[in-house]
């Protein structure tokens, strides 16, 4: 199960979830990866 309040996330242990996620520069404009780049997020307690 996912519940998102606010600034939490909550993801039972074992389920899958997909977020799209915007990611922008100082300047405001959208941020686009160059090939070989990588985003990583990770989840903790």
């Amino acid at each position: 199960m996912l519940q998102i309040k606010g600034s939490s996330i909550k993801l039972t242990r074992g389920d899958d979830a997909v977020f799209s996620i915007d990611v922008y520069q100082p300047d405001g404009t959208l941020y686009t990866p160059s090939k070989g780049q990588r985003i990583v997020f990770s989840v903790s307690r």
